[in-house]
């Protein structure tokens, strides 16, 4: 079940909740930016940081994007796993270079921002499913 979570939010993030009138793409990158602003005004990210944290997460948009097409094209259950895996390591290693951007203490509020995005996530899929 929590794999199956995983993958949902995974497609979520990288097609999002797009309108009508913008591709799913687009409305995503809308969406990042706007999560960047976010961050830097919530934890007082310089210019400079808000700069290379956009980067990292374009980055990390842009391989989960990649990611995403390969598991349309997946049949099997140890394919699907192998993606997984691979969805696990672009975040871990997305997250390290975030740490590295920001200090502990932003690093911590960051972290925090994350899990109310995740959180977002989850009631996004929940409610278009209808629970």
């Amino acid at each position: 079940m929590k794999n199956t979570l995983i993958v949902l939010l995974l497609s979520f993030t990288i097609y999002g909740a797009s309108g009508a009138e913008k591709p799913a793409a687009e409305t995503s990158r809308d969406e990042l930016s706007a999560r960047v602003q976010e961050a830097k005004e919530k934890i007082g990210m310089s210019e400079e940081q808000a700069a290379k944290f956009k980067e990292i997460l374009e980055k990390r948009f842009e391989a989960l994007k990649a990611l995403a097409g390969r598991r349309e094209r997946a049949s099997g259950f140890r394919e699907k796993r192998k993606l997984l895996a691979e969805y696990r390591s672009i975040t871990k290693d997305s997250d390290k270079e975030i740490a590295k951007v920001l200090d502990d203490k932003q690093y911590k509020e960051f972290k925090k921002i994350q899990a109310g995005w995740q959180k977002e996530m989850r009631d996004g899929i929940k409610g278009r499913r209808g629970n």
